[in-house]
């Protein structure tokens, strides 16, 4: 329907502004890009976070995450440190796994999996809070008072250096920590995380506990840098680019398409410093 030169136009185009909708809907071609910033949602800052709940939630999921995916991880380190018969790829994958199983049992799998989890913790607290207190000092410094910079870019600039920042500093105490796990994961024969520590300080010192820090540096900053900041690109333009003329905010929509977006462009990432 055209409503255009009626003398109920300039009522519904007001109906239309009041509910944020695209004016689309009133017959005429809607371009997601000329949809105003402030229709955007704006993030909730650190001073309005609730840390406990935000702090706890954080931990919680990466300790699930850690606990779930832990035996392939015990696999990948036996297969880049100790030769095995079973060759490369998925074959090789599956026939690690099948050797630790009837080897060492389930527990094998979990080989420094308490080093982890215990290291885990402050790690993951730290990552959390040192992410949302760059994020929130840089959104002030790129915004109107500092740069100037639009709305988009102030997002995706805040979250490249809450991401990169918050992995610099964490890899400092989860250094030692993966260290530690993976002599636990390849050892000949088991020990605990204290024996372990104590046998690489007696041999190395604090260096053998920093072994490979440089490496993983260049891996962990980068890929993080560039997972946030492709999340804080995406989301925004996933938010312009939804329907908002039935008045409700895709929350779940606009957070899943940028943390696709990040997975997507921080993969890549990640894939080639490792390799």
């Amino acid at each position: 329907l055209h409503f255009e030169g009626s003398p109920w136009e300039p009522s519904l185009e007001r109906c239309w502004e009041s509910r944020g909708a695209a004016k689309g809907r009133l017959g005429r071609p809607w371009v997601p890009a000329e949809t105003p910033d402030h229709n955007l949602p704006g993030g909730v800052g650190w001073d309005r976070l609730d840390k406990a709940r935000f702090l706890g939630t954080g931990v919680g999921v990466f300790s699930a995450v850690t606990t779930a995916l832990f035996p392939l991880s015990v696999v990948k380190t036996r297969m880049m440190a100790i030769e095995s018969a079973h060759g490369h790829g998925m074959a090789g994958l599956a026939g690690n796994l099948r050797d630790i199983v009837r080897s060492e049992g389930a527990a094998g799998l979990y080989r420094g999996y308490s080093t982890v989890v215990l290291g885990i913790i402050p790690a993951r607290v730290l990552y959390l809070s040192t992410l949302e207190l760059v994020k929130s000092s840089a959104e002030r410094g790129l915004g109107e008072g500092g740069l100037g910079l639009d709305e988009r870019s102030r997002l995706a600039g805040a979250n490249f250096l809450g991401g990169g920042t918050a992995s610099l500093i964490t890899q400092t105490v989860v250094s030692p920590v993966d260290v530690v796990s993976q002599r636990q994961m390849i050892a000949a024969t088991r020990r605990g995380p204290l024996e372990q520590l104590r046998v690489i300080w007696a041999q190395e010192g604090l260096r053998g506990l920093y072994r490979g820090y440089w490496a993983s540096l260049a891996l962990v900053v980068p890929a993080s840098a560039t997972w946030w900041g492709a999340y804080g690109f995406y989301q925004p333009r996933v938010w312009a680019a939804l329907d908002f003329a039935s008045g409700v905010r895709p929350g779940a929509q606009g957070g899943a398409a940028g943390g696709g977006g990040g997975v997507g462009v921080g993969a890549c990432v990640r894939a080639c410093v490792c390799v």
